[in-house]
């Protein structure tokens, strides 16, 4: 099946017929691409995002709505942001961020969701979402950190990792942040640990967007938190913390970096 025009012209003419509402090109946030049907054919589906504010009325004008051509049967769902998550699929979920060879749309997915995050809101229904964001998260941080170790890794996939561990410390930081279910999550899957262990590895001490995400994490996860403390600590974090203090940050990670460090040094943990 072809479908006239490219990328984010087709997406632009496809919302307007299939919703009703009309955007610009420069509205849309590339997500990446997929094959729906990998084994059968090579179509090949761009996804993309787009942020728009509408009128109440606007949105009852278009709730509801049959949109797409006259042989499409097509309804128009309204969904919060925040019920997406619980709205979509754990199958479809699962082997998006899962699947090893989908990397960059992975870490897409995840910026996301760090993004949406920030919303104490969205942070507990994604917490208590029955798919575990958290576990998956841990999973993928686990892998990806075993991944750029490998050092027999090209060049353009450790830049890959690297971009993916970057969005998904962001999720896991800012999923966290006060929020006591999802450090609870985090420190039962491992995750915390595995935090501990990225802040050690050469390219969070020599990124700077890696450094940023990887100290930003580790402060959201064990602020005022006992056992995620405990828990860095014994992942080596606080060698980590002074090693990368004594090499030199940039100046809007240095704050960062003091903050999660002095937090670690009120338990009795860092004394050892």
């Amino acid at each position: 099946m072809l479908d006239d025009g490219v990328g984010v012209s087709t997406a632009v003419r496809e919302i307007l017929e299939e919703t009703g509402i009309r955007v610009e090109g420069g509205d849309l946030v590339d997500l990446g691409s997929a094959y729906p049907s990998p084994g059968a054919c090579d179509e090949e589906v761009g996804l993309y995002a787009c942020e728009k504010y509408v009128t109440e009325e606007e949105l009852e004008r278009v709730k509801d709505r049959l949109g797409g051509l006259s042989d499409e049967l097509i309804t128009v769902r309204l969904v919060r942001v925040c019920d997406l998550w619980r709205q979509t699929t754990d199958r479809m979920l699962e082997d998006l961020v899962l699947d090893t060879t989908c990397v960059v749309t992975t870490a897409k997915t995840f910026k996301a969701l760090a993004d949406q995050c920030q919303d104490p809101s969205t942070r507990t229904h994604l917490t208590q979402h029955p798919s575990n964001l958290s576990q998956t998260l841990c999973t993928v941080l686990q892998r990806t950190l075993n991944d750029l170790r490998q050092l027999s890794s090209s060049e353009s996939s450790r830049a890959d990792d690297v971009f993916l561990l970057i969005q998904t410390l962001r999720c896991m930081g800012n999923l966290s942040a006060d929020n006591n279910d999802a450090r609870a999550q985090l420190l039962e899957h491992g995750g915390v640990a595995s935090i501990g262990s990225v802040l050690g590895v050469a390219e969070a001490q020599s990124e700077p967007l890696l450094t940023r995400a990887a100290f930003g994490a580790a402060l959201n996860v064990a602020l005022d938190h006992a056992e995620c403390s405990k828990a860095l600590l014994a992942a080596g974090a606080l060698h980590s913390h002074l090693q990368v203090l004594g090499t030199g940050v940039p100046s809007d990670v240095w704050p960062i970096v003091c903050m999660s460090l002095d937090n670690l040094c009120e338990h009795d943990d860092a004394a050892a």
